[in-house]
């Protein structure tokens, strides 16, 4: 036996199912692995809020939250914050992360079913476990009903493609939907797939069952439980103008989403115009395979959830149609055509291989890099909220009776009240942090600025605010006068620390405004002329 005959069976065994397989296992576990370690200093954020503090709890379950039926994510957050409290966010971005994985094994699974090679599989499905370009979904912990709901349309959609489907896999299709549709409406377009791919595969009936009966319970809970005005959107846009914007929305969705995938400029022009082309060829086919149609069936999912979704946001534009978000579920919808095309040039040579191998390698690198960037900018900005709150909190300790409980340190990324914070310390061990000099600013002009209309007359007040003018502020107060409604961005400063910058409205006539200890205030901007009723320093 020669050298090159022992050496050919690892070089098979390297190439099979089973090494592609443990592969990805090892990409899911290392994945996990640095997920966790960039979220380790993740904190608390925004819509969070939502979950965290609602004093009618049972509502919550019934009501969801943004339009979403979110029974399921709402709770486990709330197992979750009864059993570990509020002192750590690893418990629930853990829970997000794990989420994320599961979307990203049962896409592998179903990259096979759409006829991609197991490697081109295995390493597809290892860029989405490091997906920077959607680093927003992989590292809030909010997002695991995002996620978790495209996990039960995949999950759905798994069941219904192999070759027989009983009342188990009916039952099992059923349930799925549903938990899918209990958790988040991005489960909504797998119902558009699991219905084409149970049609192809087991006949109308038994996909009109399947997704017929969960489509009915999300009905009723859309139409009678939480009863939305599905009008409104077209009172307000108008129907012409919501359809108009709607293909911009959805091009942009798509074609950003693999702009922000790679670096080269115009990529995703490329990948959709190769996607478009490939479908169109494809559907015209007289007979189809099972693989081309669970491709076919994802990209008409991702075109419903396009559609969707340019109407909900349709106030906003087709500028956040490529926000972190949703570039995540445009790689799902489209993973499973953009796999067999890949495999399809792989399997004509060997520099086809080598050149799909290193496309895929270059977009690995450029998306782990933004992961960590992401992680490092969301960490900025939420220890930044964390640090905030922590000083406020201080302050009410500080001035006992003189803080407003009704307060609010960071009214857009934190909208909870100082004494709605205060519960959630006592009784979930919610921790504060320790912050620095900026923080305390931004806390004393949140929670400790103050303003109220005063008998001032306005002779005395001859000196007129402008950019960089300082007023010095403290618990006796400062007289201003209005001619007109007034708003006047001001930020507290002392010394090289200043805090983020804060808005007042002052209404026509004299006007009092205290600060909970003495602080020097910056003016900012102001809309319209302000007169100052002391002494006061000009740039």
């Amino acid at each position: 036996m020669t050298a090159t005959q022992v050496a050919a069976p690892s070089w098979r065994a390297l190439g099979s199912p089973r090494a592609a397989a443990w592969v990805h296992y090892v990409s899911l576990l290392l994945g996990a692995c640095a997920l966790l370690f960039l979220a380790r200093n993740q904190w608390f954020f925004f819509d969070e809020w939502d979950i965290i503090w609602q004093p009618e709890a049972a509502k919550r379950f019934v009501e969801g939250h943004n339009g979403h039926w979110s029974a399921l994510p709402i709770g486990v957050w709330t197992f979750l914050q009864n059993t570990f409290g509020l002192g750590s966010y690893l418990p629930y971005v853990g829970v997000a992360i794990a989420a994320h994985l599961v979307v990203a094994h049962l896409l592998w699974r179903l990259l096979a079913h759409a006829g991609s090679t197991r490697w081109i599989a295995t390493a597809l499905a290892a860029v989405f476990v490091f997906y920077g370009a959607a680093g927003e979904n992989l590292l809030w912990a909010f997002q695991m009903g995002f996620m978790g709901a495209i996990a039960f349309g995949l999950g759905a959609l798994l069941v219904v493609v192999r070759p027989t489907m009983r009342t188990g896999s009916l039952i099992a299709t059923i349930a799925l939907l549903t938990a899918g549709a209990a958790t988040a409406g991005t489960v909504l377009p797998f119902f558009v797939a699991v219905a084409l791919v149970a049609w192809y595969r087991h006949g109308w009936i038994k996909a009109l069952v399947a997704v017929g009966v969960p489509a009915l319970i999300y009905l009723f809970w859309y139409t009678i439980v939480a009863g939305p005005n599905p009008t409104a959107i077209f009172r307000a846009q108008g129907l012409g103008q919501i359809l108009a914007g709607i293909p911009e929305f959805v091009g942009t969705m798509f074609v950003g989403a693999y702009n922000a995938s790679t670096p080269v400029p115009g990529f995703g022009i490329i990948v959709v115009t190769a996607i478009a082309v490939w479908g169109v060829v494809t559907a015209a086919r007289v007979r189809l395979t099972t693989a081309s149609v669970v491709a076919l069936s994802m990209l008409a999912a991702g075109l419903v959830f396009g559609v969707l979704t340019g109407y909900s946001r349709a106030k906003l534009g087709a500028g956040s149609a490529d926000e972190s978000r949703y570039i995540y579920i445009a790689a799902v919808f489209t993973l499973p055509a953009i796999a067999l095309i890949l495999s399809l040039v792989a399997r004509r040579a060997v520099a086809s291989t080598v050149a799909v191998v290193a496309l895929i390698g270059v977009v690995f690198v450029y998306n782990a890099g933004l992961l960590v960037l992401r992680a490092g900018g969301d960490s900025a900005r939420e220890l930044g909220t964390h640090d905030v709150l922590s000083a406020a909190l201080d302050l009410a300790d500080e001035h006992p009776g003189v803080v407003d409980p009704d307060a609010r340190p960071d009214p857009v990324y934190l909208p909870r009240t100082i004494s709605q914070l205060q519960e959630l310390e006592a009784d979930f061990g919610m921790r504060r942090s320790d912050y620095g000099e900026d923080a305390r600013l931004t806390a004393l002009t949140t929670v400790g600025l103050n303003t109220r209309a005063s008998d001032g007359g306005a002779a005395t007040c001859g000196t007129f605010l402008q950019e960089g003018s300082t007023i010095s502020a403290g618990p006796e107060g400062v007289d201003l006068e209005a001619p007109t409604g007034v708003s006047v961005t001001l930020f507290a400063q002392d010394g090289e620390a200043r805090g983020l910058s804060q808005t007042i409205a002052l209404e026509p006539g004299p006007t009092t405004l205290t600060m909970l200890e003495p602080t020097e205030l910056v003016v900012e901007k102001t809309t319209a002329p302000v007169a100052l009723c002391e002494e006061v320093s000009m740039p």
